[in-house]
């Protein structure tokens, strides 16, 4: 039941990512198909333009996701500030217990 680890890693970090086939030639094929749509009057064209829509959604949703990153971040740096902070009070600790009580061996040493 540590209250501190310092030899501790950071966990990584998990995505629900679900890797997908990209097929080049179908995204070709369903932009033909969808002009071909619009042109014969079977989609209006306001249809098309909520597809640039959608996507700009998208971006802007991932952008404000980035947030949550910022936090991970955040208490992460103030971890390692936290454990800097103990490792300079430890040294400093020691410095003065190895110069208070052997200041004597210190004075011969120098004379």
């Amino acid at each position: 039941m540590g209250f501190f680890s310092f030899n501790k890693l950071a966990s990584h970090r998990v995505f629900n990512y679900v890797p997908r086939y990209y097929d080049p030639d179908k995204e070709k094929r369903d932009a033909i198909v969808r002009r071909a749509k619009v042109e014969a009057g079977l989609i209006p064209e306001e249809d098309m333009d909520q597809d640039v829509e959608s996507a700009k959604r998208r971006i802007s949703k991932a952008f404000h996701s980035r947030g949550i990153s910022n936090n991970y971040k955040r208490t992460s740096h103030k971890k390692s500030n936290i454990r800097i902070g103990i490792i300079i009070i430890i040294l400093a600790g020691l410095a003065y217990i190895i110069l208070n009580f052997n200041i004597d061996l210190l004075v011969e040493l120098f004379q």
